[in-house]
């Protein structure tokens, strides 16, 4: 899988489409299609930054996917860019 892109606060809790080659679902429902535990734990800990206004955890975050076999390889997405930037 090339990209996920996400949309906080998306209005229907129970999203679950396909539109042509793309998935838009939730992510605090479906979050097994992150196979990999480390990309997993990268987004749960960057989705946990959104919030409701009393506080509590959002729970209205879609993702949207191209549908692959290899859905979430971080190691095709993440470890190709060099951890730090020198420019």
């Amino acid at each position: 899988m090339p990209a996920v892109s996400f949309i906080p606060y998306f209005p229907d809790y129970d999203i679950d489409e396909t539109v042509g080659d793309y998935r838009i679902c939730n992510w605090q429902k479906n979050w097994e299609i992150a196979t990999d535990a480390d990309t997993r734990e990268f987004l749960d800990r960057y989705f946990s930054l959104f919030r409701r206004v009393n506080g509590d955890p959002e729970a209205r975050i879609a993702i949207v996917y191209r549908e692959t076999k290899t859905r979430f390889d971080y190691r095709k997405i993440f470890l190709r860019f060099p951890a730090s930037r020198t420019h």
